[in-house]
């Protein structure tokens, strides 16, 4: 299954010497594989006896003030917590990110929504109780809410930071020891209008959808994720939805993890000869097994200094920032895959269909046995994918053979493909045929991405400047909500 170099912990841990407290670290790799021993030892109490379709979502918002300026950390709070009390108290269900004018919201954990009882109707109507909540806190606060897989409007030299501990210690270290130096044309993207993206923060002007599920066992956990990693490029050609950064144009379909990738790499040459990968994006290799994953989740430094098994366990999962990776739920005993290479879409309907196509084509992937893609051709679709949505060729696996083909028509198949995966398991209902039309849509419209770059082009040729094009496009497309 290995079809490329695995990575060698023994050369990362001799590189962090160097570096950082080498017996803290270690410290904290023993601590890390004290719990995790613990939870291959119980492999049985993470056991469920039928296929399990409990589904939740996180998603990410940027908050603005009318002037559409970032708001300061204690606004953002105080949405929080008037949100919280919206809900009905539950304060764990909204929640600060690494910017100080970022939001997130999330579903319980463990997922409690169940497909087949409650259908995506009744997913939907979960989270549009939250996000309802969120927007009245919201205006109640006067301020507005952008849902955009980017805030292009915030300059990425001013860039504000909540000031809890870990948004500080983790993009620090980063920056500190990041591969790239300043102004290095290594961290600026975009063609006629490049954006720098080398400082670690950039990552808080950038907003994600990710959906959590359930997984039947830990073969389970590791077949989802490696078809998860195999699938995403075909996920994320059409939902491309992050293209406008510092008020520019990168003409590139989806910057997000492009951005991630490029801020957060701190390896050195040896490591970059060795093949070693970075911990964000695409591992090197497809998992083996469970212990494969425990073992490059541990290989990379820990930074945060845990005190305990829990936390060094907390801390390894957290910061390993795979496309898709496998978390768990200590006191319901579940192994669940959170799937998160994802910028926020539009809308909520359109963050549920994403859903539904992700789902359904991972439901067809492990009943028809599809053979995986080659990790190296995986790689490749998502670089064409990050880069130019729909406006490209994308790998595919026909019959266990690999084709090329034009993306519209790949994810026509793909698409096709989820249709039967949902039907199979009894999940194809009106709710999933509406909001999975929309994506078809796009097949025909373009990406959320390509609707505003139209949007904008449009005013800039009427005489705005892009920053104010932008502003107008936004209000146009109806993704900044006050």
């Amino acid at each position: 299954m290995r079809n490329e170099k695995p990575l060698q912990r023994e050369s990362i841990i001799n590189y962090w010497k160097s570096r950082r407290d080498h017996d803290a670290e270690e410290r904290a790799h023993s601590l890390f594989w004290e719990k995790a021993n613990d939870i291959l030892n119980n492999a049985s109490a993470y056991e469920r006896p039928e296929p399990v379709f409990h589904v939740g979502v996180e998603v990410e918002y940027s908050l603005m003030n009318p002037e559409l300026e970032q708001v300061t950390e204690p606004l953002r709070d105080s949405v929080i917590t008037r949100a919280s009390e919206l809900y009905g108290g539950q304060q764990q269900l909204f929640d600060c990110e690494l910017g100080a004018s970022q939001i997130e919201l999330r579903t319980p954990t463990p997922p409690a929504k169940d497909l087949r009882r409650d259908g995506i109707g009744g997913f939907l109507d979960e989270v549009k109780g939250l996000e309802g909540a969120l927007m009245s806190s919201v205006r109640e606060n006067g301020i507005n809410l952008l849902r955009c897989g980017t805030n292009p409007f915030v300059d990425v030299e001013t860039i504000e930071r909540t000031t809890a501990p870990k948004y500080w210690d983790l993009p620090n270290f980063h920056d500190h020891y990041k591969r790239f130096p300043d102004g290095s044309p290594d961290t600026r993207i975009g063609t006629s209008q490049p954006v720098e993206v080398g400082g670690a923060d950039i990552i808080s002007l950038c907003n994600s959808v990710q959906f959590i599920l359930d997984c039947r066992d830990f073969d389970d956990a590791i077949a989802k994720l490696n078809r998860a990693l195999m699938i995403t490029p075909f996920i994320s050609s059409i939902c491309a939805n992050a293209r406008f950064l510092d008020g520019k144009d990168t003409e590139l379909a989806d910057i997000r993890m492009i951005a991630w990738e490029i801020s957060h790499d701190v390896r050195m040459p040896t490591e970059i000869l060795e093949r070693n990968p970075q911990r964000v994006g695409l591992p090197d290799a497809y998992f083996v097994d469970l212990k494969d994953y425990f073992n490059r989740v541990s290989s990379y430094p820990f930074i945060l200094r845990p005190d305990n098994a829990d936390a060094a366990f907390g801390i390894a999962l957290g910061i390993y920032w795979c496309d898709a990776r496998i978390k768990f739920n200590f006191k319901a005993h579940r192994a669940l895959l959170e799937f998160r290479p994802l910028s926020v879409q539009p809308s909520l309907e359109e963050d549920a269909a994403a859903m539904v196509f992700f789902l359904g084509r991972l439901i067809w992937s492990q009943e028809s046995g599809e053979r995986l893609l080659d990790l190296g051709l995986v790689r490749q679709n998502r670089y064409a994918a990050l880069r130019h949505g729909l406006n490209t060729d994308l790998w595919w696996v026909d019959n266990g053979k690999f084709r090329k083909d034009d993306a519209r028509r790949v994810i026509q198949r793909e698409m096709t493909r989820a249709k039967i995966g949902l039907e199979s398991m009894g999940l194809w209902d009106e709710s999933s045929k509406t909001v999975l039309a929309l994506l078809e849509a796009r097949l025909q419209e373009g990406t959320p991405s390509d609707r505003l770059a139209l949007a904008v082009q449009k005013h800039v040729s009427q005489g705005m400047t892009t920053r104010d094009a932008l502003e107008s496009a936004v209000t146009d497309l109806h993704l900044i909500w006050s």
